[in-house]
Formats: C-alpha cells, sequence, structure tokens
C-alpha cells in the first residue's frame, strides 16, 4: 500500500494503491477415509430410559462394538488454495472553492481477484440457460484439467454423478468452455468482476463567517470483501469427496443372548465403497456470477456550536445494501405440490443444497442526533439519538452477530416474500453518557479545604452509561410444513394485528396466527405457504442504567489511588427475550428467560 499527496493551490490531491494477496495453505475433507464412528449408549442404557448413566453407557457400547453412527469420506482430497487477492487504485482531490465552500471529490477502483485451487478440486452448479441442452436444467462445472474433467462421466466411481435418466451431470471440457469457463476462470469457477467503481462526492458549506454552524452532504459507493467462508463452498464438496453416513435404529438393537461381540460390527459392509446418489446428499455450491457487496450511502446533516461547551449534531444517513452475499440454507427447494418433492424441485437432478449468491439487498434509513457537553465544571455529558428503520430480505451469508438471524427462507424461490424487518431494526434508541466530579474538597466549590475534610468529601466523581432502546422484530412460526416443500421456515396465517397486552405471559396475541386454513388446503391438494410476514412483531425493549462511583486519594506526589463501585444494570430492569412463537405450542406468546440481573463488583487501581 503507498499514497501520494500533492497539494497545489487550493487543491490537495491523494493518490494511492493498495494490493493484498491472501492463501489457506491446506484444508480436508470432513471425515477420514478409514471412517469416524461415535458410541451414545443406546444399547447398553436403552436411550433416555435410564437417566444419569450417559457417559458409563457411552463405553459401555465401545466395549461391547455397537457404535449409533460413522461417517467416512470415499476418497480423501485435500486441497490447497492460492491466488487470491484485493487490487484498488484511488484518487481525491480536497478543493477549497471559498473560504466557507469544499468540495471533495474521489474515485476508487477495486477488483478481487477470486482464488485457485492448486489442485483444481473446485466444482459449482450452473443453471442452464435456454440455449444450452442437457439433462434437467442444471450441471456440474469443475475446474479439473480436460482429461480429469472428462473422466468424471467415464470413472465407475463417480457413477453416483448421473441424472434421473442415467445422463452425465459433469459438463464436458467443450461444454465447460462454451458455458465461459476459459483461461483461469476455468479453475476459478466465478466469472472475474472488473467493473467496481466507486465514486465519492463530499460537500461541506459554512453559511457565516464563523465556524458555529456546519452544513455537509455526501454521497458514495462502498464495495465489500467477499466472505471467505464462500471458498469452502467451492472446495471439499461432496461432489468430489463423497461421505457415507450411518445410523443405527435404537428400535433394533444388536442381540447379546450369545454373549458380549469380540469383534466390532462394520458398520460400512455391503456398501462396496459406493457412495448415494447425487440427489441423495447435500451438496454446496457458490455461484458462478457471485460478486462483492456493495453499499450506496447518503447524508446530509448539520453541526452547530450552541455555546462554549455545548455542541449539536442533526444528521440523516440512508445506505442501500446491493448484492449482498445470500447463502441459500435450503436452494433447490420445490414448489408447493402435491406427491414427492424430488421430482418437483427446480433441478430435479439435485437433492436440497447450500447456495450462494449476489441477489440480497437492504437497506437503511436513520435521524441521528447528539447533543455533547464538554467538560467544564466537573460535568460531561453526552446524549445521542436515533430513529431508524432497517428492512432486508435475508440476514446476509453469514447471519447478524455471527449466525443470529440468519435462515432459511420460506419460499426460496420468492425472496420477496421475506423482505421485512432487519432483525437488528431498534427503531428508537437513546443513550446518555455522563461523568460529574461532586464539587466537594480541595479545590472545588464548596468545602475548599485539605486534610481531613478533603480525605472524606473529596475526589469523589459519578459516570454512568443510560440506554434506551424499542425490541428487536420477531417473526411467528409454525412446526408443520403445510406446503408440502420441505422447507425449513414455516409460517402460519395470520388473521389479525397480532399485538397482545406485553406482559410476560401474553407478549402477543396468538389467536391471531392459525394453521387451520393451511391445514384444509394441504388435505384438499392445494398446499401453500402461511401469509405471516418476516419479523412483523417487536420483542421486549432496553432499559438499562450503568453507574459507577470513584473516590480519588491523592496519597503523594506520584501516587493515586482510586477506589471504584461499578454498579451494572443498576435498577435491575430484567431485559426479556423473545417469547415463544411456535404455533402449536403452548407456551406460545410467553416470555421464559432474561437477560443477567444487576451486577456489583469494586476495585482499587494505583497510578504512579
Amino acid at each position: 500500500q503507498d499514497n501520494l499527496t500533492w497539494t497545489h493551490g487550493r487543491h490537495t490531491m491523494v493518490f494511492g494503491a493498495d494490493m493484498q494477496f491472501w492463501q489457506v495453505f491446506h484444508e480436508e475433507a470432513p471425515f477420514s477415509p478409514h471412517g469416524q464412528i461415535s458410541f451414545n449408549g443406546q444399547f447398553s442404557s436403552l436411550g433416555s430410559q435410564i437417566p444419569g448413566v450417559s457417559g458409563i453407557s457411552d463405553l459401555a457400547d465401545f466395549f461391547l462394538g455397537y457404535p449409533n453412527n460413522a461417517a467416512r469420506t470415499l476418497r480423501f482430497l485435500a486441497t490447497n488454495q492460492a491466488g487470491g487477492g484485493f487490487w484498488s487504485w484511488y484518487g481525491q482531490d480536497d478543493f477549497r472553492i471559498t473560504p466557507n465552500l469544499s468540495l471533495n471529490v474521489g474515485l476508487r477502483y477495486e477488483y478481487r481477484r477470486p482464488s485457485v485451487d492448486k489442485r483444481n478440486n473446485f466444482v459449482t452448479l450452473v443453471p442452464l440457460r435456454p440455449k444450452f441442452s442437457g439433462p434437467g436444467n442444471a450441471i456440474l462445472v469443475t475446474a479439473a484439467d480436460d482429461a480429469e474433467n472428462d473422466a468424471f462421466c467415464t470413472d465407475p466411481f463417480y457413477s453416483y454423478l448421473k441424472s434421473q435418466s442415467g445422463q452425465c451431470l459433469v459438463a464436458s471440457s467443450a461444454r465447460r468452455a462454451q458455458l465461459g469457463f476459459t483461461g483461469r476462470t476455468r479453475r476459478t469457477l466465478i466469472f472475474p468482476d472488473k467493473r467496481d467503481f466507486a465514486p465519492r462526492l463530499g460537500i461541506t458549506w459554512r453559511p457565516t463567517s464563523s465556524d458555529r454552524f456546519l452544513i455537509r452532504t455526501g454521497y458514495g459507493i462502498f464495495y465489500d470483501l467477499a466472505n471467505f467462508n464462500n471458498q469452502h463452498f467451492v472446495d471439499n464438496n461432496p461432489v468430489f469427496s463423497p461421505s457415507q453416513v450411518y445410523t443405527t435404529a435404537l428400535a433394533s438393537p444388536p442381540p447379546l443372548t450369545n454373549g458380549a461381540p469380540t469383534t466390532t460390527k462394520d458398520i460400512f459392509a455391503g456398501s462396496g465403497g459406493v457412495p448415494p446418489l447425487i440427489q441423495q446428499f447435500v451438496s454446496l455450491y457458490v455461484s458462478p456470477d457471485y460478486k462483492p457487496p456493495y453499499f450506496q450511502q447518503w447524508s446530509l446533516g448539520i453541526s452547530s456550536q450552541l455555546s462554549q461547551n455545548w455542541a449539536l449534531e442533526v444528521n440523516y444517513i440512508g445506505t442501500k445494501g446491493l448484492r449482498l452475499g445470500n447463502l441459500h440454507l435450503f436452494a433447490n427447494q420445490p414448489y408447493p405440490g402435491v406427491g414427492a418433492l424430488q421430482p418437483r424441485r427446480p433441478y430435479p437432478d439435485f437433492n436440497i443444497m447450500l447456495f450462494t449468491t449476489p441477489d440480497s439487498r437492504s437497506d437503511y434509513h436513520s435521524l441521528q442526533v447528539k447533543v455533547n457537553k464538554r467538560f467544564a465544571s466537573g460535568l460531561s455529558f453526552l446524549a445521542a439519538y436515533t430513529f431508524a428503520h432497517s428492512i432486508n430480505d435475508n440476514e446476509g451469508d453469514e447471519g447478524f452477530g455471527g449466525g443470529v438471524g440468519n435462515s432459511a427462507p420460506q419460499d426460496d424461490n420468492n425472496l420477496r416474500q421475506d423482505r421485512g424487518r432487519a432483525v437488528n431494526d431498534a427503531r428508537q434508541r437513546l443513550v446518555f453518557s455522563y461523568v460529574y466530579e461532586l464539587p466537594f474538597g480541595s479545590g472545588k466549590r464548596f468545602l475548599n479545604r485539605g486534610g481531613v475534610v478533603n480525605g472524606i468529601l473529596g475526589g469523589w466523581q459519578v459516570s454512568g452509561i443510560t440506554s434506551f432502546q424499542s425490541g428487536f422484530p420477531f417473526s411467528v412460526l409454525s412446526n408443520q410444513d403445510y406446503s408440502n416443500t420441505g422447507t425449513l421456515t414455516r409460517r402460519p396465517d395470520r388473521t389479525c394485528n397480532g399485538e397482545g397486552q406485553k406482559n410476560v405471559d401474553n407478549w402477543f396475541d396468538a389467536s391471531c396466527f392459525t394453521v387451520a386454513s393451511l391445514a384444509e388446503d394441504l388435505a384438499s391438494g392445494h398446499p401453500r405457504f402461511g401469509n405471516a410476514g418476516r419479523n412483523i412483531l417487536t420483542g421486549p425493549p432496553l432499559n438499562n442504567w450503568d453507574l459507577a462511583l470513584l473516590k480519588n486519594f491523592q496519597i503523594r506526589e506520584r501516587f493515586k489511588l482510586q477506589f471504584r463501585s461499578e454498579f451494572f444494570n443498576t435498577f435491575n430492569h430484567p431485559y426479556f427475550s423473545a417469547p415463544e412463537t411456535r404455533v402449536g405450542n403452548p407456551n406460545i406468546g410467553k416470555i421464559s428467560s432474561a437477560s443477567e440481573p444487576r451486577d456489583i463488583q469494586f476495585g482499587l487501581k494505583l497510578s504512579f
């Protein structure tokens, strides 16, 4: 990374470049080729029928030789990723047009270089366009060289990569090139994006001759880094490293009438080393059109110096997120209908899959007000208020807060149906922070003396943070799949508003959410999704006071001792979690947990 700054007259220009490279040296298939075997005590203790003996029973099953499940990777592949990187070039000009008006103009170009695998073990799925013919309407594309790639359709081991009509599901080398996977793209399996330009514009205007009042506005496009975890979806794919997983049935435990066995049963016996057909296992892919997400942001704000120690800021900020990564947890979901799921899938030659695409979006608008009092006369104070609204159709390919809220859409074929409030959409938030030195003791307004008086009454300080916040949204769900799609997220019908009494026993009106008509439609052969939206209700609000009381002792000129007493959630206000949301659960609408209660801690700090 390097920058060049050039000042010329009223212009200050900055030019630079930034280049970064990354590499993951070694990754392996999920299971050992020799197998991974687990014992849970289900045979020796009959599962949960004998409580409190699970640990002993696990070991007993191990000695008896009866595992409850086992898994192995049939063809063990190790991958070595290399060549990924980020390149950017940028230029910016700060132009002081007049003493009261400044203009900031910039342009940044970014290029994300997709990674390659040294062993070319990448594979992805390409939905076929009408001009391409073939089995079904999707096909697998690999990063292997031509000879190895064409062997996928002739090697007996890969016989599981067949369509239901018996055709090979791997694109031939010629067809792969026809689909556009040539040159380096043949190895990355992601089409490069070379049009990521990010303009920036900012204007600052001072209407008067003083600096007491400023108006600022701006617009910019900002590109984010593509999620590195998505690279795991194109390497170590079950397509290349198929695994077998076996689970034994508790209902049919092995007979022990002939005494304990002396050898472990071969749980893989009879499999012949042949993996299940591709229609029977879950695969993982990244769209070849995956591109770095980007955001458009615009703002308008005013700031005013109300007095020597008081300042006010008022800002409007808007953000639009585009090409956001969407981890489809239930891709290839069939449409509502009757009969078996597999023939009704959009890609009937494949099972459900995890598929990452750049097709989600978000919108955010906020009014932000901040009042700040600089430290004077023993008091500093900051108040910040935000009124905001955040909407999206997905919580991203990682989810909010490390996975919180990242769930499959109800209808993976219609993401608009899931467009609603984001899981972190707290409409209003008000926060105060303050520090106050009590006006007693040496150098203060009252009892300005040393000795015992200062030792007892001087040096006291009170500080705190007070937070008020609206609740986060949540969805009402159903346990039953009335759409007959196998969906992981199921919502009921909504017949009325649903707002309840807002107490722990009845946070929302559960009678407004029903599955009766859904069940009737399923029984009549017309299954459908529920009409309740995503994140339509609001959870409990936050009211929290964190306070601290401090006493400073000046022992000598070089030594200072501070006694601290800190009170978290001082008034012990419970911050309730979201209520039970499953229709049919007897506790629906009830809240059963809350955050930590009041916490008090004391401490001493010696400074020298």
